[in-house]
């Protein structure tokens, strides 16, 4: 997840049996999760973690302005 999330890595590209093969040959035999497992895993924490951010960003005595520009 952290190769997915951190380093902007789409799930299509983990799904590929290449990359599959590259990981196998480089962890000894680790095989990665399914691309489903992947996005089911970052909804989880996600369900997890914004109400945990809302509540901290509520909490600060300090106004935040937030944009978001593609």
């Amino acid at each position: 997840m952290d190769y997915v999330v951190e380093g902007g890595v789409t799930l299509r590209a983990t799904g590929g049996v290449r990359f599959k093969k590259f990981v196998v040959s480089l962890t000894n035999g680790y095989e990665p999760p399914s691309t489903r497992t992947i996005l089911r895993r970052i909804t989880e924490l996600y369900r997890i973690l914004e109400p945990l951010l809302a509540a901290f960003l509520c909490s600060l005595d300090v106004a935040i302005s937030l944009t978001v520009d593609d």
